[in-house]
């Protein structure tokens, strides 16, 4: 298929998602829907790369119909279980005020050892780059640097900020501003800008659907949250001096945002060893853990590829080409859609742990461009 030909194609479809936006707006009118997230996040992302500068590498002849068949799966089928599934009429549950202060407590304990250890091994490589070598300490398992269990902090630390932000009998807005002190120190140790932004998300959501806060005070804080992140990255990216290696922010914001779109064109259908290798990796996870399997796992650290920018991500949707192709594409994004689906319909009618596991859930489609689905965001939540 020739470029042109490719561009009239991607021009269609970004046709048909504004008005697919339009039209399931007008029915639900709910910014924060999952199909309203979804659509919202490829039209912005075709938007730039069909009328922006970018200088990236063609993609493929199969993310065109990749991209229409996941959207249009998700959102479409999505929708009618929304339509079919009846309101929750169960009463909210309510909190347990001690399991919550003694998960503070241990968090404001581990927190600053946590932080204590990860600084003083940085500083013991010799680096004038702290942050650099924090990164690198976690991403390198060759490095000798280890939390051991307090890893596993993060999931305790992310429980109790939810329901901080969740609380609506005993919302208060110190220990809400402490949990989230909490969050940014236990971040800044596993340097992950994912975490953090699954984090903030989550709890503006909350706070927006308890209205302490208003639509623009979202859009303020991930605008500044994405330049921030963008910016530390850059600041990383000058370690050791080598100013080769460093990028503008706006050739970050293409590496982040658009490089997807032609990695996915470097991606061969029904590639993978064995069947949902990717698709199922927290399975097959369990399963080696258990010592049920003892094949290959899937290592979401991806290989860095030039589309001319080096990048790593390969657009959600690669988990499953790489799986079953493009009738995976359409039945991953079906099945995830309805589920979804069912999950935000009990969330806006009241559930408690339906809002909370939605709230967890809501990040993942603006990073639907990245790598990160539901199946991958699930067991997370349930940790």
């Amino acid at each position: 298929m020739s470029a042109l030909s490719v561009i009239i194609m991607l021009e269609t479809i970004l046709v048909i998602f504004i008005i697919s936006w339009i039209v399931l707006f007008y029915q639900v009118r709910d910014i924060f829907a999952p199909w309203s997230i979804t659509l919202m996040v490829w039209i912005v992302v075709l938007i730039a790369y069909l009328y922006m500068d970018h200088g990236l590498c063609k993609t493929s002849d199969d993310f065109t119909p990749g991209v229409m068949l996941w959207c249009s799966s998700f959102c479409g089928l999505g929708y009618i279980v929304y339509r079919l599934t009846p309101a929750n009429t169960a009463p909210e549950w309510t909190t347990n005020q001690k399991v919550v202060r003694l998960f503070t407590l241990i968090a404001l304990i581990l927190t600053p050892f946590a932080l204590y250890k990860a600084v003083t091994f940085a500083l013991i490589s010799g680096t004038d780059n702290l942050m650099f070598a924090m990164r690198e300490q976690i991403v390198d398992k060759d490095s000798g640097f280890s939390l051991g269990p307090i890893t596993y902090l993060v999931h305790v630390i992310y429980t109790i900020l939810l329901v901080s932000a969740d609380a609506e009998k005993y919302w208060n807005k110190w220990f809400f501003i402490l949990c989230m002190i909490i969050n940014l120190l236990f971040c800044f140790v596993m340097m992950s800008k994912l975490v953090l932004f699954i984090g903030i998300i989550s709890t503006l959501y909350l706070n927006y659907v308890h209205k302490r806060i208003k639509l623009r005070t979202i859009a303020m804080v991930i605008g500044v949250f994405i330049f921030i992140g963008l910016l530390f990255t850059q600041i990383r990216a000058v370690s050791d001096g080598d100013t080769d290696s460093s990028y503008t922010l706006l050739e970050l914001l293409a590496m982040y945002l658009l490089s997807p779109i032609p990695a996915f064109g470097l991606e061969t259908a029904c590639s993978s060893p064995i069947w949902g290798f990717q698709t199922f990796r927290p399975i097959y996870n369990v399963l080696s853990g258990l010592g049920l399997y003892n094949g290959p796992l899937f290592d979401l650290d991806r290989v860095f590829v030039n589309v001319p920018i080096p990048t790593n991500v390969y657009t959600a949707m690669s988990l499953f080409y790489n799986d079953f192709g493009l009738p995976g594409i359409a039945a991953m994004g079906a099945i995830e859609g309805m589920i979804i689906a069912f999950i935000y319909k009990k969330a806006s009618t009241g559930h408690t742990v339906a809002r909370n596991l939605y709230a967890s859930l809501r990040p993942v489609w603006p990073c639907n461009i990245l790598m990160i689905n539901s199946f991958w965001a699930f067991p997370v939540f349930c940790k």
